[in-house]
């Protein structure tokens, strides 16, 4: 076959709609649209996000509104933070004056400061495999130093092991209103997921476990003493490590019944406290909360106020491209073709 035949073959097989469409967009020479907007448009545009963004943000900070909360620093109670030790006790009374009446199911929290809970050694200081129960293993290296301990000579094992266990919170309060006691309950404070799923107690149960394993040194009692064990939902609450060093967790619910039906009444309250956990040691405070939520949670003004100022923001622009619409003629799509055809 001649260069002449093998040629025109090449270029009968190169034609067709198909080799031209790929032509043409490898060349970049195809049609192509391109919205051009104007200023109306772009006005309605944030005008649109705008109100949404004001109607959110009115109604979140009204909620937040319907959200009272009382705390008070009890760090310096009567001294006791002096020589207050992980395994000493020390009994302080706190009285304040609670303003406003908070209604509806009302929360107990203690809040730490300065307590870095994100900290990488301390995070991963625990095995999640003895805590949905089983002990047959050998606890985590990652629990380190808080493995193992000895035990009048012998070495045994430390169920719950790690380091975030054996820091567990154990203030206790007893509020008081006109000499009434406030019931306190400390179940359903901790996830449903948590307690149900990834804290379990040994299926056979604690009695062999027992002479093998041990309690946390900072403990005053062993965990299978605990109610609920390892279902137990303050060490659950406790367990589950904050993101930020200034954090709270729940202590307990107001039980809704005889007097304190509707929530807590405004007036002079007696708190009661355990006195047992050491903050000095990292410059710490504590603080018990008293509290109630809406239905979007907790206090939390700021997701309110940035609605408002992203609403706000948007109808100023609105209004800047509102304004330029009326001063003239400003658009583009009337100026300039929709659908573009490439240079050939």
């Amino acid at each position: 076959m001649s260069e002449s035949e093998g040629n025109s073959r090449r270029g009968c097989c190169l034609a067709g709609p198909a080799n031209g469409f790929r032509k043409n967009f490898r060349e970049q020479k195809l049609p192509a649209w391109q919205p051009l907007y104007s200023s109306g448009y772009i006005a309605l545009s944030f005008l649109v996000i705008g109100l949404i963004s004001v109607a959110l943000g009115g109604v979140l900070t009204g909620l937040n509104t319907t959200v009272r909360e009382y705390q008070e620093d009890y760090t310096e109670c009567n001294d006791c933070h002096i020589n207050v030790s992980p395994n000493s006790s020390c009994e302080c009374n706190v009285t304040f004056n609670l303003p406003d009446d908070i209604s509806g199911r009302v929360y107990i929290q203690y809040r730490l400061t300065n307590y870095y809970q994100n900290h990488r050694r301390y995070v991963t200081s625990r095995d999640d495999s003895q805590l949905r129960g089983h002990l047959e293993n050998s606890p985590s290296d990652d629990c380190e130093p808080y493995k193992e301990a000895m035990v009048n000579g012998e070495m045994k094992k430390i169920v719950p092991c790690g380091a975030i266990a054996n820091s567990i919170f154990n203030d206790t309060f007893n509020l008081i209103y006109q000499e009434l006691d406030v019931p306190i309950t400390r179940k359903g404070i901790a996830w449903a997921t948590d307690a149900g799923t990834k804290f379990q107690n040994p299926s056979g149960g604690w009695s062999a476990y027992k002479t093998q394993y041990t309690m946390p040194p900072s403990w005053s009692e062993p965990i299978w003493d605990m109610e609920g064990g390892i279902q137990n939902e303050p060490f659950i609450v406790w367990m589950r490590t904050a993101s930020v060093p200034d954090f709270r967790k729940p202590y307990g619910i107001v039980e809704r019944s005889g007097e304190f039906d509707g929530g807590l009444k405004a007036g002079i309250y007696h708190m009661q406290v355990n006195y047992n956990y050491p903050v000095d040691e990292f410059s710490g405070r504590k603080y018990f909360v008293i509290t109630n939520a809406s239905i979007i949670g907790a206090e939390n003004s700021f997701i309110g106020i940035a609605y408002l100022i992203v609403g706000g923001v948007s109808l100023i622009v609105a209004l800047i491209f509102a304004l330029l619409k009326m001063k003239g003629p400003n658009s583009a799509s009337n100026r300039y073709p929709t659908t573009v055809d490439a240079p050939q």
